[in-house]
């Protein structure tokens, strides 16, 4: 999967420079953190199209993959085509005492939200590149009367979240309730 945030972005971020040697590791630093940020939110964040194998609730379905622009299809395990009505956000009805169902969908993010994502998926991975894998877990350093202490969060090494980081994620693609079925009729 593509990076949730650009070389570019990265480079706003930093006070210095990448180097051309450095380049590899800056854009291997984008991938983990958006693969992190991808599990951690449980999004794909970045617009497509999947089926989902969702077993129904009072004849709901909630589709897990935000936010949904398009649904294609709604069929059985042997692949019938099922009658549903979807209501244009989240939620897809189906007949009530309805089987598990293979729904395909389109989703996507308006540019606003990618764009804040971006943010601080490059946040994230400056922090990451100006901290070396090789001093993770260092959260304290003493030398001669001066000492620099760090937050756990931040001393994770790599790319750990930290809390804020964490909210503003939930805040921008949500996370609570994702695949969640909600009650209700046809």
């Amino acid at each position: 999967m593509t990076a949730l945030a650009t070389l570019d972005d990265l480079r706003a971020r930093l006070t210095g420079e990448i180097a051309l040697a450095d380049e590899l590791r800056a854009m291997a630093l984008l991938d983990d953190v958006s693969a992190s940020v991808r599990i951690e939110t449980k999004q794909q964040i970045t617009a497509g199209t999947r089926t989902d194998r969702l077993s129904p609730r009072y004849g709901r379905l909630r589709l897990p993959q935000r936010v949904a622009t398009a649904v294609t299809a709604v069929v059985d395990l042997d692949s019938v085509a099922v009658t549903y009505e979807w209501d244009g956000l989240q939620v897809v009805a189906v007949p009530s005492g309805t089987g598990a169902l293979d729904v395909t969908y389109s989703h996507a993010f308006d540019a606003d939200v990618l764009a804040s994502v971006a943010g601080v998926v490059a946040t994230i991975a400056a922090r990451a590149y100006g901290h070396p894998l090789e001093a993770g877990a260092v959260t304290s350093e003493s030398v001669q009367g001066y000492s620099y202490s760090t937050g756990s969060a931040a001393a994770s090494g790599g790319f750990g979240l930290l809390p804020a980081e964490h909210r503003k994620l939930r805040r921008l693609v949500g996370s609570k309730g994702i695949g969640a079925i909600r009650a209700g009729s046809l």
